[in-house]
């Protein structure tokens, strides 16, 4: 165990336990039972992580010793204020079943979400090595939010919002590389159950059922298989966004502002993560503020929602002219910010586009796919939004959360790409299912209240089964998942000692304190022993090493999307704009001869480049005399330059101003 890896454990940790302390702290100021503290304790966690590199990255300020000085000051704060109020003894419970099940399936899920990070795995998602980390870093070099980062030609990622990258700040400072980042997972899990449960006891159910039901989606192929070890803002946008409708519950319960607060804040984090709920959160608040008694109190739902939504459009305003760019804005017909366009709007077809037209073969592969990736999980809030019709008891409320979920698969249904091009390519279409995931986890926590238990019982194990066989075959499309021997024994063994410090915790026979240091120090350890076998099998893309190899740190990229393997494994390549990566999508030049000029022209020694770039004449090759190939991966070719790069022009001497004639003095 290296000097370094010690320290990036120390940081680590330390950025952990302030998060968790924060989040403690808030739970005591919500002064309620103990699910209440563990929604208001979650989501004020949440809110830390995200919050404080958004608050430094506005000012300019995120640097790994700004942010680790703050997150202590954090962490301090936080602790001196649960010593002052230390929370009255509670009467000892016991847990159900259900939710005994639910805490071991949970920690199970957790340690082998790990896995592949210990494995050093090299991390496969399109969609994270093309732009959710390229995002992340470029906010960490630059040390704000308001640079857009650099995309392919007519690939708008740089605009989309960054809440959910931004809460895995603290492990890319730790290490200076991204060998912890794909963690956050575990804490976004923990946020959907505990905001299921919170829902199911408002509105008459139970909450240990909900637990283990949102547990069953969370394992589902279309959660796990996606969201766990990415960086993919899924589950980053529609986990806040279901802590919002529970704690929107919560207030119009106990008529206690504290929970519009903490309402604000989940709305305004899933609003600052991902388009798809751009929506939805402001539909929940309008109900929020009409159904909420007395209305004035609606007000404390603006300063969450304006602090960690509205940077990123203020952002996009600033480099676009469109706050929602690349989505385009018409009111009764006049169009108010234009949108973006490129080569690839071929594929911009919607599912409901594809039902108007009847295009059922199109709709066959969608229904294929959709059943393999959800399965029985599926079924869940497809009977819950039926059910919710029919009983009774709350039926406004559950009638109300079923319309939720209508109106997100509606949502679904008419975003761009959902259909995947008039002859519905399969992948993408496949891919963009988990656009359907906020309106699984708000039909998943009613199910809990609105099914009949025998019933829900059959589904959740259904859904369970289904799960563990995409567990044993590694989701067929995820080869980092890897659930060998060594990590179900892991798991297993952690799931059984989480229950049981969760029923001593219960009964009251150990001393909290002695756990939590004890805890701590063996993280600081275990953490560092981790770093150190990860770098022992860390393992690179044949594109990493071919860029590593140039000894560049100034790279031209064109078409290639694994920007992971261009930044290295240090992450310090800068990323050089040849032409079309600009925010506004506009495409490069259409002759061969101009985009000749525009590579040579650039200040980077090395260039990858992928042929077949949308936009890019076909057939184009960088010029030969000016550059050499070193190279060629499926991911993009390699071209190292065969004469110096040009050097910026001087800049031009300043003219002399003219000579004012003055006044004789007399």
């Amino acid at each position: 165990m290296t000097a370094s890896s010690f320290v990036s454990g120390l940081y680590v940790v330390s950025v952990i336990a302030a998060v968790f302390l924060a989040g403690a702290a808030l739970s005591e100021w919500a002064r309620s039972d103990v699910l209440d503290r563990a929604l208001a304790g979650i989501i004020g966690a949440t809110a830390v992580g995200v919050g404080v590199p958004l608050a430094l990255g506005i000012v300019g300020a995120l640097t790994w010793s700004a942010y680790l000085i703050v997150m202590v000051l954090v962490g301090a704060v936080s602790a001196i204020y649960l010593a002052r109020h230390v929370p009255k003894p509670r009467v000892p419970a016991a847990w159900s079943p259900a939710g005994m099940l639910a805490i071991a399936v949970g920690t199970f899920l957790t340690v082998v979400s790990l896995v592949p990070t210990l494995h050093a795995a090299v991390q496969p998602n399109g969609e994270t090595r093309r732009y959710h980390i390229t995002n992340l870093v470029t906010w960490a070099h630059t040390h704000n939010i308001w640079h857009l980062p650099y995309q392919s030609p007519g690939v708008f990622t740089s605009t989309h919002p960054g809440n959910g990258e931004l809460l895995a700040v603290g492990m890319l400072f730790a290490t200076g590389r991204d060998q912890l980042v794909y963690t956050t997972f575990a804490l976004l899990a923990a946020v959907c159950i505990i905001a299921a449960a919170s829902i199911a006891r408002d509105l008459g159910g139970r909450p240990d059922s909900a637990a283990l039901t949102m547990t069953a989606l969370i394992a589902s192929p279309i959660v796990y298989g996606t969201q766990a070890h990415s960086l993919l803002t899924d589950v980053s946008a529609a986990a806040p966004l279901l802590a919002g409708v529970a704690c929107l519950l919560r207030a119009r319960r106990e008529h206690n502002p504290r929970w519009i607060v903490f309402a604000g804040v989940a709305l305004g984090l899933a609003m600052g993560a991902k388009y798809t709920v751009l929506f939805l959160a402001p539909v929940v608040a309008l109900v929020g503020v009409l159904a909420l008694r007395p209305r004035k109190q609606t007000w404390w739902l603006a300063p969450g929602m304006a602090f960690f939504a509205a940077p990123w459009l203020v952002r996009n305003w600033i480099g676009t002219g469109n706050p929602i760019f690349p989505q385009g804005l018409h009111v009764l017909g006049k169009q108010l910010f234009a949108g973006g366009s490129s080569s690839f709007d071929v594929y911009k077809a919607t599912i409901a586009s594809h039902v108007l037209a009847r295009r059922w073969h199109v709709l066959g592969t969608w229904w294929h796919l959709l059943w393999h990736f959800w399965g029985f999980s599926l079924v869940l809030p497809v009977v819950a939004v039926a059910f919710a019709f029919f009983v009774r008891p709350r039926r406004v409320d559950r009638m109300l959360l079923a319309g939720l979920c209508v109106l997100s698969i509606m949502i679904y249904a008419v975003t761009p790409y959902t259909g995947a091009g008039v002859q519905g390519n399969a992948a993408l279409m496949g891919a963009n299912l988990r656009y359907l995931i906020p309106a699984a986890l708000v039909g998943v926590s009613l199910a809990a209240v609105v099914i009949p238990s025998r019933v829900l019982f059959v589904l959740v194990g259904g859904a369970f089964a289904f799960d563990a066989y995409f567990f044993v075959t590694n989701f067929g499309f995820r080869s980092d998942l890897v659930v060998d021997r060594g990590a179900v024994v892991a798991g297993a063994v952690s799931a059984i000692v989480v229950c049981g410090l969760v029923m001593a915790y219960g009964r009251r026979t150990i001393p909290v304190q002695n756990v939590a240091y004890a805890i701590t120090c063996a993280a600081v350890v275990l953490i560092a022993v981790s770093i150190v076998r990860i770098d022992s099998r860390e393992r690179w893309t044949p594109l990493e090493r071919l860029v590593v190899n140039t000894h560049s740190s100034h790279v031209a990229v064109l078409g290639s999307d694994d920007f992971r393997s261009v930044l290295g494994p240090d992450l310090n390549t800068q990323l050089e704009d040849v032409v079309g990566g600009r925010p506004d999508g506009n495409p490069p030049p259409s002759s061969g001869a101009q985009l000749a000029q525009e590579v040579n022209n650039s200040s980077a020694d090395t260039l990858v480049y992928l042929p077949g770039t949308p936009g890019v004449p076909a057939g184009w090759k960088p010029p030969a005399a000016q550059w050499q190939s070193v190279g060629s991966t499926p991911s993009g070719n390699v071209y190292v330059r065969k004469t110096p790069p040009p050097a910026p022009a001087a800049p031009a001497p300043p003219s002399p101003s003219p000579k004012v004639p003055t006044a004789p003095t007399p």
